[in-house]
């Protein structure tokens, strides 16, 4: 790691401050450019405050909404209450970084109504609590009865549940938090939806992605065991792709997003969404085609809303370069 000159870390979980000394030796010893984190939220007071200063991101896990938050997470006190109030006390507490929200979508989630609540909640000081809105699908790794059949079998899935939630629940509500999102730029303000001011970026600029979050191209997971893989959340062998001896060169861009993604309409802008998923295929092409579906509307109403705010750059009541997010790879995957 030392080798990588441009080093960041990311502390991932399970829940990384359940084991909070390692992580704190971590960042004596290792001088990086940037620490992030993910975490639940419900242990942000364990953090002492002068590392607490050291982080430039932290992703908390909230789902939108009290209702749907709680519905989710299931722990007996109001977890969105927990995180809500944590929240709150880091940046009371000297945390100026980036706090994002991020959020797993569930088909018992309205998408508009839970990143538009987000967006809403203030700190103590009446300003927004969350600076980034970020989400993911939760389309692999339920095991409930909520994207999944009642056993949360991967092979059991019903696929009816999801496509009917898509159709009446979650693109138009992508389409409505679009409109939002223009509507408000039109007074000045860019709100911090990460997906949408990513891609946006990138569509302004006239740019092409790798994938998004980073997985087998300069984003790699070391695990407990001492090797790496590709990616966080893959433990099979065919992600591993190195060891703590590797020179961070010889891992760089060591594991290509395949097909169907790589001749996929929408692969610039996209990336591939999940090199597990592409890899694994655990869906199935059916059901792999239904999730990129949603992934190919989001992109297509960003592309529509671009005229309207390239002329909103043109008359300078926005500007460009506010849609540079994130500034290093903070741990959003970007494509939901």
């Amino acid at each position: 790691m030392l080798k990588d000159p441009e080093r960041s870390i990311a502390f991932y979980g399970g829940e990384p401050l359940l084991n909070l000394e390692p992580m704190l030796k971590i960042m004596d010893r290792i001088p990086a450019k940037y620490f992030s984190i993910q975490t639940n939220g419900t242990m942000l007071k364990k953090i002492p405050l002068d590392y607490l200063g050291k982080f430039h991101t932290i992703l908390i896990s909230i789902d939108g909404r009290k209702e749907t938050t709680d519905t989710n997470r299931r722990i007996d006190e109001s977890i969105y209450q927990i995180v809500v109030d944590n929240s709150r006390w880091i940046k009371e507490n000297g945390f100026i970084g980036d706090l994002i929200a991020r959020m797993a979508v569930t088909n018992n989630a309205d998408i508009y109504e839970e990143v538009s609540h987000l967006l809403s909640i203030k700190d103590n000081q009446g300003r927004e609590l969350f600076d980034h809105i970020h989400w993911q699908l939760d389309v692999l790794w339920g095991t409930d009865d909520i994207l999944w059949s009642p056993t949360g079998s991967i092979k059991e899935m019903n696929w009816s549940i999801f496509d009917d939630w898509v159709e009446k629940n979650y693109n138009p509500g992508i389409t409505k938090l679009v409109d939002l999102w223009v509507e408000t730029m039109e007074k000045g303000k860019i709100l911090g939806i990460a997906p949408f001011l990513a891609v946006m970026d990138d569509l302004l600029a006239e740019r092409k992605t790798k994938i998004r979050c980073g997985s087998g191209v300069d984003c790699f997971a070391i695990n407990p065991h001492g090797f790496i893989s590709s990616c966080p959340i893959a433990y099979e062998e065919e992600f591993k792709v190195g060891d703590l001896t590797s020179n961070p060169e010889e891992l760089r861009n060591s594991m290509p997003v395949d097909e169907p993604c790589s001749s996929c309409e929408v692969f610039d802008l996209c990336g591939g969404r999940c090199l597990h998923a592409n890899k694994t295929m655990y869906w199935g092409k059916e059901g792999f085609d239904r999730v990129c579906a949603t992934v190919k509307h989001f992109i297509n109403e960003l592309r529509g809303a671009q005229p309207r705010i390239q002329e909103l750059i043109d008359e300078g009541v926005i500007l460009q370069e506010d849609f540079a997010y994130p500034e290093f790879n903070n741990g959003c995957e970007i494509i939901p």
